[in-house]
């Protein structure tokens, strides 16, 4: 588990860009709450009148580096309508290198398109190529990050 602190400290190492700006906590706890990044797994609690730290799951440096990343080349909003299926692969496996490989089999994976007139095919075509796409580059930045953290041999 990681506190957002932390997070930000590592992510500002990771990034080779001065011109990226690095989001406030404020920021990282509304792209939470909008899917972009996992949401507080648990809460450290700092005594009696001390409030609460919110934890986070320990690739939340890497998907921070892989929204930063992203934001060049989509809208945020785009990303937060697509990014269930992308959370849900990190939250259940908890080795970045599995991670890695489950992006790839779900990247090679066939994916089926049925519909009931073409109009409906044409549809699900763009939002099935959407999906691909955007998984696609989510996995080539945060392997990126990976590497640079030397987590993934």
């Amino acid at each position: 588990m990681i506190k957002l602190k932390e997070a930000k400290k590592i992510v500002d190492d990771l990034i080779d860009n001065n011109d990226i700006k690095l989001p406030s906590n404020s920021t990282l706890r509304r792209w939470a709450m909008n899917g972009l990044i996992t949401k507080v797994e648990e809460f450290e609690k700092l005594g009696r009148t001390g409030g609460r730290i919110g934890l986070y799951d320990d690739t939340l440096p890497l998907q921070i580096y892989t929204v930063l990343k992203l934001k060049n080349d989509l809208e945020l909003k785009k990303v937060s309508e697509r990014n269930k299926e992308i959370l849900t692969i990190i939250k259940e496996n908890n080795d970045i290198e599995l991670i890695i490989n489950k992006f790839e089999e779900k990247i090679d994976e066939d994916w089926v398109i049925g519909g009931e007139n073409e109009e409906e095919m044409l549809e699900r075509i763009v939002e099935k190529h959407e999906k691909k796409s955007l998984l696609k580059k989510y996995a080539k930045y945060f392997k990126e990050a990976a590497l640079k953290l030397k987590k993934v041999v």
